[in-house]
């Protein structure tokens, strides 16, 4: 077999000695983790586990806030009220939005029209409840018990407090904790 047949390694595997490259012993490699390990590959053939880090670090989460259950809302063309215990999408047909995992999606029956196809998200936590305007035709409009209604502008996140009824266009809400 000719030695343009095979093919060679990818640069830096293998230190040219004209480059500069530092050669190191085998123990400062082991010692910094520099240690390159090959597994043969098997067609069809899962390769096996890499082997667990010698140090003993602890690895980082990445964690979405949790949501206490308790918060309901209730809807006039529901006969119950519906938990949100996640983040929930609202809207006529709500779709899924880059960048919101895990969202729900809660379809409202508006006959009307003045509910966007996805109009409004809701983001609960522990002790309180979010809204944002998705960038509706109609707006989310906050009104809370004994205080003047709020204006959510497009893509702002306002609390929605207890008792309060939340407008998406002329469709209303009441929102519930308990």
């Amino acid at each position: 077999m000719a030695k343009d047949e095979f093919i060679g390694l990818p640069p830096g595997i293998v230190p040219n000695p004209d480059s500069g490259t530092v050669r190191r012993s085998r123990s400062e490699r082991a010692e910094r983790g520099a240690e390159i390990v090959f597994r043969p590959a098997v067609p069809g053939v899962p390769p096996p586990p890499a082997a667990a880090p010698a140090d003993d670090r602890t690895v980082v989460v990445a964690r979405t806030p949790r949501a206490a259950a308790g918060w309901r809302l209730r809807m006039p063309d529901r006969p119950e009220p519906v938990p949100v215990d996640r983040a929930t999408l609202l809207g006529r047909n709500p779709a899924a939005i880059d960048g919101i995992r895990d969202a729900a999606l809660l379809p409202i029956e508006d006959p009307g029209r003045s509910v966007s196809k996805t109009h409004a998200l809701l983001e609960p936590e522990e002790t309180m409840l979010w809204v944002r305007d998705l960038d509706s035709t109609n707006g989310v409009r906050i009104v809370p018990p004994a205080a003047a209604p709020v204006e959510v502008r497009p893509g702002e996140r306002v609390e929605v407090p207890p008792g309060a009824v939340l407008e998406l266009g002329d469709y209303a809400i009441r929102v519930e904790r308990g």
